[in-house]
């Protein structure tokens, strides 16, 4: 029931997202391919933040040095998402407002994973 609800909510503000690139809409599966992305990275960093975690501070890491490491590699691979976007399928990114929809959909990758 919980993935169902997670699914569900994804989909209303993926259309929100989408609702919002008024004048040249970007493609659904480019918003699929962010979103996919986010999601991907999310899985990896999951296991690269614990090691990291682990390395550096030990067995019982704060919770300030979680959000350090989390808010630091979770936020570069969303940039890193929309960044390849732009360099690698360039046609598809013709304004700065992509940008945003971009990050906003790998963003909600990362927020569906973590919820599921």
């Amino acid at each position: 029931m919980l993935t169902f609800a997670v699914i569900v909510g994804a989909i209303g503000f993926g259309s929100i997202v989408y609702r919002y690139d008024m004048y040249e809409r970007e493609p659904w599966y480019m918003l699929l391919l962010a979103f996919l992305l986010g999601a991907t990275a999310f899985w990896i960093l999951s296991y690269g933040e614990d090691m990291i975690l682990h390395a550096v501070v030990g067995e019982t890491p704060t919770l300030f040095a979680i959000a350090v490491v989390a808010g630091v590699f979770e936020e570069a691979a969303k940039l890193l998402i929309v960044l390849g976007i732009w360099i690698f399928v360039p046609r598809h990114f013709n304004d700065p407002f992509d940008g945003l929809i971009y990050g906003a959909m790998a963003g909600l990758g990362f927020a569906v994973g973590e919820s599921l």
